[in-house]
């Protein structure tokens, strides 16, 4: 859709003329419930654990919020950085897409965590919000710096933005 109409589709319709998308020059969030529905939609958290050498555990952990766009959408998340007041924007060079991300750890458990705890999040991305919470806690206790909380953290971040099917619930075709 963000990239056209296929030819397929022009030449079984031909009289259709495609609207165009207006151009936002300024994007101002004048409602924090709005961002939240849109972080439930299309935002991510996110815990990694990768093998790094230069730590004593030879493991690092990274910690993340973002909101990946196509790349006309960089304003919007640019009003994003300005609304939260942290996050960086980057815009690809290679591909047609923007990212939103907080990475800086005390803007995520200062900033992000108490902004989606006051305004919650309503989809099942409150599962991997309530996760991201749990290992930011763990990160705030500096057990990220044990063996034992890292295996902690790794365990719930095992759990995160996967299909989850609910308790006692049945797998659908798509899980397949």
């Amino acid at each position: 859709m963000n990239l056209g109409l296929p030819q397929s589709l022009i030449l079984e319709f031909p009289d259709v003329i495609a609207a165009e998308r207006p151009t936002v020059s300024n994007q101002v969030i004048k409602n924090p419930h709005w961002l939240a529905g849109f972080v439930d939609g299309d935002g991510c958290f996110s815990i990694s654990v990768t093998a790094d050498s230069a730590y004593k555990l030879g493991r690092k952990v990274y910690w993340t919020f973002s909101i990946k766009q196509h790349n006309r959408d960089a304003v919007l998340l640019q009003s994003f950085v300005n609304f939260l007041g942290c996050g960086t924007v980057f815009v690809s060079k290679k591909v047609d897409a923007c990212n939103f991300a907080v990475r800086h750890f005390g803007d995520v458990s200062e900033k992000v965590v108490p902004f989606f705890v006051k305004y919650p999040l309503r989809s099942a991305k409150a599962n991997d919000f309530k996760d991201f919470i749990k290992a930011v806690d763990l990160i705030k206790a500096k057990a990220h710096l044990t063996e034992q909380g890292i295996e902690e953290i790794n365990k719930i971040r095992l759990g995160m933005n996967s299909l989850r099917i609910p308790p006692g619930g049945k797998k659908n075709s798509w899980h397949e």
